[in-house]
């Protein structure tokens, strides 16, 4: 996996590093259905059904994991070591629309890795103010929820959805396999046809004027508390971002919306009626994910343990800072501006090695030279390499080291092994520490050949 995902495209120009590929493989995976988000959600709930149905439609080989290998573009190497990453993309499309390129309100990548069957997906806010590659060699700047726009408007190779891969990929340094597309008036009439959902709304939401078609505006209020949520009224808690926190608070309740209504359609039963949900939703979805692939996916994804999902976004704040802030643009516009050390840092964990994150290994970085800054340095180091701020300590002075050394304790050798990769270290100097067992499952002692990379 990659180590350093995020090279910068600073100022609209360069190419970052590709996060979160072992392997280099593209695989064409329908795991997106667990991992979805507000009118993806719609995807989510016709095809969740598809993973947990026994002999509805391969009667016998629920637990056959072997049947993936006969599946188009799954099996043998390409699954070994492979991580999937799918595009989640929510439009505000409205019937007066036609054919006319509306850009993308929800903007979300949902990544898996096969090996682990562990997952997360990122929020990626729709203001991010990011530099768009129309023209590869010649970028501008402006809200990531624009590419889909221009890559239709300017015939882009691929059309919008290329466009807007493309610009992930350039900004954030993550590759896109394969993308998911849903509209409002989906997400509506999923919601409704399961009865509404159940939310505890974390606030109170007001709107003078909702609509969901910009026709029939309504004024709407939904209290604190638990509520019980018809499709309009849960589109328009998931939409809501007129307050202070914009639209980072509105990517957290648009997660919150997904899981209640896996939930309740769990509890309604409808694994039992999956190819009738699939053939009843499937209009209302764009995706370049073919049909054949559906059960040999959704014997993948059924392994994935849902409760063990990572829900991140490039809202949050790491070590006391946020991701981005409020800006303008040259003529005005608000706009968020991303601070790419942080971006960075939220990328890099998300797509950290997971058997490292399995392993959640406490580090301590002891100082064997002459120079009194560097375990603090190397520390801060791999913080941003995707270890968490609390899990990473710099002590004390050891005395002079010949070398660097990298002690592992109870067990927890992949951590010890990244951390040789990221510091340059060979691997036959992570060795197994005796004696007293530290309080650290992990120390590593930095010796005169220890040189911290520096970060772009």
């Amino acid at each position: 996996m990659a180590t350093n995902a995020m090279n910068a495209a600073r100022g609209g120009r360069g190419r970052r590093r590709q996060a979160g590929r072992a392997g280099g493989s593209r695989l064409s995976p329908l795991f997106v259905f667990i991992l979805s988000a507000e009118t993806v959600l719609a995807l989510y709930l016709a095809l969740l059904v598809f993973t947990r149905v026994d002999g509805v439609l391969l009667p016998g080989n629920e637990l056959n994991v072997g049947i993936l290998n006969n599946v188009p573009g799954v099996g043998g190497s390409e699954v070994e070591g492979g991580r999937i990453n799918v595009l989640l993309v929510g439009v505000d499309r409205r019937p007066e629309d036609g054919d006319e390129p509306t850009r993308t309100d929800t903007i979300v990548v949902a990544t898996l890795d096969t090996v682990t069957k562990t997952g997360a997906i990122l929020g990626i806010p729709r203001d991010l103010y990011v530099a768009i590659p129309l023209d590869p060699n010649d970028p501008f700047m402006e809200r990531i929820n624009t590419a889909y726009v221009y890559g239709e408007l300017y015939d882009y190779p691929g059309g919008g959805i290329a466009l807007l891969e493309a610009t992930i990929e350039r900004n954030l340094g993550i590759p896109i396999d394969q993308y998911v597309m849903v509209d409002f008036l989906a997400f509506e009439r999923l919601i409704d046809d399961l009865g509404g959902i159940d939310i505890e709304a974390e606030k109170e939401i007001y709107y003078a004027n909702y609509s969901n078609d910009d026709v029939h505006g309504r004024e709407l209020y939904i209290p604190a508390g638990w509520q019980h949520m018809d499709g309009y009224t849960a589109l328009a808690y998931a939409r809501f971002r007129n307050d202070e926190e914009g639209d980072l608070g509105r990517i957290r309740r648009q997660q919150q919306v997904m899981m209640a209504a896996a939930e309740k359609a769990l509890a309604l039963g409808w694994l039992d009626r999956a190819p009738a949900l699939w053939n009843s939703y499937r209009n209302a979805i764009v995706t370049d994910v073919s049909t054949a692939r559906i059960p040999g996916y959704a014997l993948l994804a059924k392994q994935v343990d849902l409760d063990a999902l990572e829900h991140r976004s490039l809202g949050e704040q790491v070590n006391g800072q946020f991701a981005v802030r409020n800006c303008s643009t040259a003529q005005g516009a608000s706009v968020l501006c991303p601070n790419w050390d942080v971006v960075d840092i939220i990328i890099r964990q998300v797509f950290l090695d997971p058997r490292v994150k399995q392993e959640a290994a406490t580090v301590e970085v002891r100082n064997g030279t002459g120079d009194p800054f560097l375990a603090d340095r190397a520390a801060a180091y791999l913080v941003a390499q995707g270890l968490p701020q609390e899990a990473v300590n710099a002590g004390g002075v050891v005395g002079q080291a010949g070398e660097t050394i990298i002690y592992v304790y109870n067990g927890k050798e992949q951590t010890g092994r990244a951390i040789a990769e990221w510091l340059g270290v060979p691997a036959s100097r992570v060795v197994k520490g005796g004696g007293q067992v530290p309080a650290a499952d992990v120390v590593v002692v930095l010796g005169p050949d220890a040189t911290i990379p520096e970060e772009d």
